[in-house]
């Protein structure tokens, strides 16, 4: 598990993590750093939408989860070669939601998953590896377990919510139009962008 991902304490995740918006403070961001949020569509959902959202929800997920997937591979990719951290409440699931999210999970997931159950201890780690990031980002899609990514090249702190719409957060403006424009890559759109100087 290693060379996955490394669990860290308060004081390194401190002296590592520039954009102060955690797990718990998603919301005090919007305040304080130029956020969007990374959707599948660019506007507000319209009826019909909101029908198909509710009415199917495991297959509109499944359908769009690649493209968070491959977005925030690309993410990693801009920012590999500076640390990535990531944070998760994994030491908050019960048994049985653990156990609900293995039957979820295909093997090599279902592989990492328990390799990581086995070495969590807190909640903030240093990324290792590119697989756990499309693990967590896959059970943040299917609504199973949320985390917040810290990508520290081009600073861009990324909250995982429901409804397939994910908090972003950047610390400089500049570097929005590359997170722009992976976005579109990827099938997805950043909108309701709001800029903090």
């Amino acid at each position: 598990m290693n060379q996955i991902i490394s669990p860290i304490d308060h004081k390194v995740f401190e002296a590592l993590v520039k954009i102060d918006v955690t797990i718990d403070t998603c919301e005090d961001g919007i305040n304080k750093f130029t956020n969007a949020t990374l959707s599948v569509y660019d506007g507000d959902l319209h009826v019909n939408q909101l029908d198909q959202t509710d009415n199917v929800f495991e297959e509109y997920n499944l359908a769009n989860e690649a493209h968070f997937v491959n977005f925030i591979h690309d993410v990693y990719e801009e920012n590999k070669t500076n640390t990535v951290v990531v944070e998760t409440k994994i030491n908050e699931l019960d048994n049985a939601t653990l156990m609900r999210i293995l039957t979820l999970l295909d093997y090599r997931d279902k592989l990492q998953f328990i390799d990581f159950i086995k070495c969590y201890s807190n909640s903030s780690y240093i990324v290792r590896s590119e697989n756990i990031l499309s693990l967590l980002t896959k059970l943040a899609t299917r609504e199973l377990l949320f985390s917040t990514f810290h990508f520290l090249n081009k600073k861009i702190t990324i909250c995982c919510h429901k409804g397939l719409n994910f908090s972003v957060f950047v610390s400089d403006f500049n570097d929005l139009e590359t997170y722009i424009e992976l976005a579109r890559k990827n099938g997805l759109y950043l909108k309701n962008i709001h800029v903090k100087y």
